[in-house]
């Protein structure tokens, strides 16, 4: 097992591998929002989905913790950047007075997206599949 089971100590390692994901997600959407300013908005947003989905390919793969952290936290920024870009997006798109309807719909999305994983996660668990399985899953349905 990669995380080292139920101890104290995989516990400890998953909550840093969630706090480094979260530490690189906020930079990383001020980063790409300006290179996507410099090279434009679609090639930045390939860019991130594909940095994604290799990424999260390479979680499920990760031979060992060290690379399997350095994949999640690099994740956390592809999926910022994909944020920040769909953000910047919506909003360049639409009249001003629609701003505020657009950026609720896009933050009540990404929950909804979020707590669809949910179910997703107790079906791999049930059939006996473990976290490899989910973020294989994952990263082939991005």
């Amino acid at each position: 097992e990669l995380l080292g089971g139920a101890t104290a100590e995989a516990k400890f390692k998953l909550a840093s591998v969630s706090s480094a994901f979260f530490a690189v997600w906020g930079p990383a959407t001020l980063a790409v929002s300006a290179l996507s300013d410099r090279v434009g908005r679609k090639p930045a947003m390939l860019g991130c989905a594909a940095a994604s989905s290799a990424l999260s390919f390479g979680c499920a793969a990760a031979p060992s913790f060290a690379v399997y952290a350095a994949c999640r936290a690099c994740l956390g920024g592809a999926v910022g950047g994909m944020g920040a870009i769909s953000y910047l997006l919506a909003t360049e798109w639409s009249v001003r007075a629609d701003a505020l309807l657009l950026t609720t719909a896009l933050m009540c999305g990404w929950s909804l997206v979020a707590a669809g994983l949910a179910p997703l996660a107790a079906a791999s668990s049930a059939r006996g599949g473990d976290w490899r399985d989910l973020q294989l899953t994952i990263s082939l349905i991005q």
